[in-house]
């Protein structure tokens, strides 16, 4: 694909590409912060030899989201991934049968009926997260905190399981495991 029509960071150097000014902390918000400095929601950034195409907006996701124009991309984060949990769901790409597979076992999980099942669950976690914010007596980590409402979510209403994860001082041994493959994979 040629880019060179899309736009990019300033003080792009030979070699290592848009490297200055970019946190292995915080790369969401450094490219949220680049496409509102490039006034464009599609830019490109060059790390080493590789390019990533970024879209930013609710517009443009959406049109690249349509499955009948589109096939699903596996990234560099998540290609990584296919090293420790091989061709499914997330980790596979659309002509991989797998992903088929995995893509029906779980599209009755997302229907309106069972997505409104979810609500009293989701709820709860919620209220969880709150009382746990509540009874804090110092500063929170909001990051660390979404990150374990996620994770409770999708357990509670996909496989009815509690990691326990705001009554715990030390995280489930399979959350440590989960954050520490995915830590991996997007290093």
């Amino acid at each position: 694909m040629d880019t060179r029509q899309i736009p990019h960071p300033p003080r792009r150097v030979p070699v290592l590409g848009d490297i200055l000014g970019v946190s292995p902390r915080t790369p969401v918000q450094d490219s949220v912060r680049i496409a509102r400095e490039l006034g464009s929601p599609l830019f490109v950034r060059k790390i080493f030899d590789k390019e990533i195409v970024f879209v930013c907006g609710a517009g443009p996701a959406a049109d690249l989201s349509d499955e009948s124009r589109f096939a699903k991309h596996v990234g560099l984060g998540i290609e990584a991934l296919r090293r420790l949990g091989g061709d499914g769901l997330f980790t596979a790409y659309s002509h991989e049968p797998n992903w088929q597979a995995a893509h029906d076992i779980l599209a009755p999980a997302f229907t309106q009926s069972s997505m409104r099942a979810y609500h009293p669950v989701m709820r709860e976690m919620a209220h969880r997260l709150l009382t746990h914010w509540d009874a804090s007596t110092g500063p929170v980590d909001v990051a660390a905190d979404m990150t374990k409402l996620t994770l409770e979510t999708i357990a509670r209403t996909g496989f009815g399981y509690d990691f326990g994860s705001f009554d715990r001082t030390a995280p489930h041994p399979f959350v440590t495991a989960m954050t520490g493959a995915l830590r991996h994979a997007q290093r």
